[in-house]
């Protein structure tokens, strides 16, 4: 927010990574002030940084994991249509072609995150946060919640 009180716009990524077992990474969030949920790895893009970039900084700054950015293929662009603010989401995904990268998983930030876990796609926790849970809504071909507009990406 500037001194005028506009709101500035929220541009991020969160990244869907499914290992060899086709199980995806998810995180327990309790950042304060927050319900605690269950999320991607994720978060703001920097200047000059591309999506994939971005997605590859955030997914080692929050897990530990050093993923190619080469990797990293956009999906879906999200904007959440019930914030005060413009809050649009780019999800990434990385399939997994070893599970040997997965000994590097760690807590790195846990005053955001508990844990990281794996989970099969048919047994998810609750809740999600919101981007996450749209992102797997329409990855998985549900109806993806009302309050966010989906633009696919091919």
């Amino acid at each position: 927010m500037n001194e005028s009180g506009v709101l500035f716009p929220i541009v991020g990524v969160g990244i869907m990574i499914l290992d060899c077992e086709n199980r995806v990474l998810l995180g327990h969030r309790i950042k304060s002030a927050e319900t605690p949920s269950w999320c991607f790895p994720g978060g703001k893009i920097d200047a000059q940084e591309s999506l994939e970039q971005s997605a590859a900084r955030e997914i080692f700054e929050e897990t530990h994991l050093s993923l190619s950015s080469d990797l990293l293929k956009p999906f879906i662009v999200l904007l959440n249509r019930e914030n005060p603010r413009v809050n649009m989401t780019t999800g990434l995904y990385i399939q997994l072609q070893s599970d040997e990268i997965k000994a590097d998983l760690k807590v790195t930030e846990p005053h955001i995150f508990e844990s990281w876990q794996w989970f099969d796609l048919n047994e998810l926790p609750c809740p999600l946060f919101p981007e996450t849970e749209a992102m797997l809504q329409y990855w998985m071909q549900q109806t993806v919640n009302k309050r966010f507009a989906v633009y696919p990406l091919k």
